[in-house]
This record gives structure tokens, sequence and C-alpha cells, in this order.
């Protein structure tokens, strides 16, 4: 409603100002340079019944300035689900996620940009906000972010990963994380923990979305499902996807289901003349398969039936579409998928094997999988 959307808006500018974002300066400071719009982007979080509107107050840099300088690195999801599987080490270990609130007001910026201001900051037309923080939409926000909390990490005595810049450990308090985004994804033992919400969240604004202290316990993070159980811990991809796979093709509740996500073509097959699909069907199949690309980097399962559709993403055809279908009918029988990480000893050495598929697809003669 609009009474809703009036107060994210108030409650946005009202962090804002306790953030310190800008200051307010007469438009003749910004003589000679561009003052760049802002937006305001409003969703809801919750649904009809039970209402939770955000408002964001957005700045409309992205697509005007050109640079590539402001890289920030975003984590594999592997090291979230790496967490899980140090945590399985020892049934002391619990697990937290810590949300920062408007993580990026948290970064200074290291140039001079102006920025209008929006009517309900009820400052007029003679006045522009010289940024004193990054806001989302800023090319250098996420860049900035990560050097904030990058900074804070290490004075608490975390070292940043060499694989990923986005891992980090405390060799003293035996902590171990994964930033992504604004989400603080940890485990450590409880006592650890503790320390670590309580020096962070002295850093940041934000809170405990979560902690996994027992059996039964569980937490969402990237709308994916991670539970603690009596044998270990658990991780679940968001079974939507699955959801509106199967309905997206039309799969009624009570189609036959299949066993397998995808089958080898005979001979024949391979020979027999293509149907391209139109441009519509084509449309579709291209977001249907997205979609099941998403889903599969939590579904083992299907990930190899999958990058033979996204093979197909450039010019699928009527073949294309009937293994997308029988996809979704094997999804119709096992809609979740639960990888286990049960309790375990620390591995003392790792085995490590190596595949090349050489020439593993025999209509192009090329390698289609691989992997360590």
């Amino acid at each position: 409603s609009e009474e809703l959307t009036k107060r994210a808006k108030e409650e946005e500018l009202r962090f804002f100002h306790s953030k310190g974002v800008w200051r307010v300066v007469p438009r003749a400071h910004a003589a000679g340079q561009r003052v760049i719009g802002t937006r305001w982007v409003s969703c809801n979080k919750g649904d009809a019944e039970h209402p939770e509107v955000r408002c964001r107050l957005v700045c409309q840099e992205v697509k005007t300035y050109q640079s590539e300088e402001f890289f920030a690195a975003t984590p594999p999801l592997e090291t979230l689900r790496m967490v899980l599987s140090m945590a399985a080490d020892d049934h002391n270990m619990q697990v937290t996620l810590v949300d920062i609130s408007r993580a990026y007001f948290n970064a200074l910026i290291a140039r001079e940009v102006y920025v209008e201001l929006p009517r309900e900051a009820g400052h007029g037309k003679d006045v522009v906000g010289q940024l004193v923080k990054c806001m989302y939409g800023t090319r250098d926000a996420a860049q900035g972010w990560e050097n904030a909390y990058r900074t804070a990490l290490e004075a608490m005595g975390f070292k940043r990963g060499r694989a990923s810049p986005c891992v980090f450990s405390h060799a003293g308090k035996q902590v171990f994380l994964t930033v992504h985004g604004d989400d603080f994804f940890a485990t450590a033992a409880p006592k650890d923990l503790e320390w670590f919400e309580t020096m962070l969240l002295k850093t940041f604004e934000g809170k405990v979305k979560g902690r996994l202290t027992q059996a039964g316990d569980e937490l969402h993070i990237l709308n994916r499902v991670v539970r603690r159980s009596e044998a270990g811990y658990e991780w679940e991809a968001d079974q939507r996807h699955a959801e509106l796979l199967i309905a997206g093709l039309g799969l009624a509740p009570d189609s036959t289901p299949l066993t397998n996500p995808g089958r080898k073509l005979t001979a024949r097959e391979l020979d027999a003349e293509l149907v391209p699909l139109d441009g519509r069907a084509a449309t579709e199949f291209r977001a249907m398969t997205a979609r099941a690309n998403f889903l599969a980097s939590d579904r083992p399962d299907i990930a190899f039936a999958v990058k033979e559709l996204c093979r197909e993403m450039s010019s699928p055809t009527t073949r294309d579409s009937d293994a997308l279908k029988r996809l979704a009918r094997y999804l119709l029988g096992r809609p979740r998928l639960i990888m286990h990480f049960g309790w375990q000893d620390t591995p003392g050495a790792l085995d490590i094997y190596t595949d090349s598929d050489w020439a593993g697809c025999v209509r192009t003669r090329k390698s289609t999988s691989g992997g360590a």
C-alpha cells in the first residue's frame, strides 16, 4: 500500500542520515561535474497477507560510469558447503549466519560523486548530495564493502584465504568463515562464535539471522536451507526451482515420473533431421534451461543432463525440448535432494583424482566433461 511504501522510504532515509551517507551542498559545488540521478526500488519481502515492504534508494551510475577498476570478489558456492563440512569435524562446532544491514554504507567513497536528492528528503532543487559513503548503484560500492570487511576481519586477527579472497580463518579462535555479499557464514566452537558475532556487530550494524546449535535447527542462506540433524549437517536447494520447471513444462502432478534425468541417444536419433524451435519456444527453452542450471549447482544428480541442455542454448531444437521435458519428469519424481555432511574425523590427507573426457561427445567429438 502507499502508506507502507511511505514508511519504508522514511526508514531508508533515516538510515542514510544515521550513516552519514552524504552531505548536502549547494548545486554550484558540482559545477562541471555530472550529478547522478537516484531512484527508489521497492519490493514486498513478505506476501499479500503479511506484507514486508522494503524501499532502497539507489544511485543510477552503474551503466554510465565506464571503468574496469572496481572488481569485487564473490565466493564460489562450494565455500559455503565447505563451512558445513568443517563444522561436521566436531560435534561441539556450531554454525552461525550474520547479516550486515546496508553493507555498502560502511564503505567510504574514494572519489568525488554528487547525486540528486530524492523529493522525500525535503531539500529542494538548489542542493545536491556529495557522497561520503558508497550507495547502492555506485560502481565502486561492492569493492568498497569488500575492502571494509577485509580490514575489519584482519584487525580481529583473521587471515584471508589464498584460493578465494572471501574466505577467512582465525588460527587462535579456530573460526572459519566465508563472506557472500552482506552475509557472514561461519563455524567454530560456541564461545568462539559468540566472540566473532560480538566483534563483528561492534564494527558493523546487523543481526545474527540464525545459529545451528542442536538437531532440528535450520536457517536460510541464498534461498538454500541449512539444517543441523542428529547425524550432522544438511544442505538443500530451494525446491521452488524444481516446482517451477515442472509447472513451466506443463506437467500435471499425476504425470509419470522418470528415474533418470537424461539418456544416451541412439545412432538413429543422432542421424535424424533436427527441427529448430521457433522464436518463442526457443526463448522459453533458454529460460527453463537457465533455471535448471541454477538448480544444478545444488543437485549433482542433474548436473550432466543440464550441462548437455546448456550446450544447445544457442540453437535449440525439438530434440532438446524433449530432453528438457525428460529432466522435468525426473524432478517430478525427485523434487528434493539433501546433501548430508555426517560427523567425521578431520582428514589427514587428500586423495585427488583427475579426469579429462577426450572426445566424449559422439556427435561433435568434443570433450564434454572433466574435473578434479
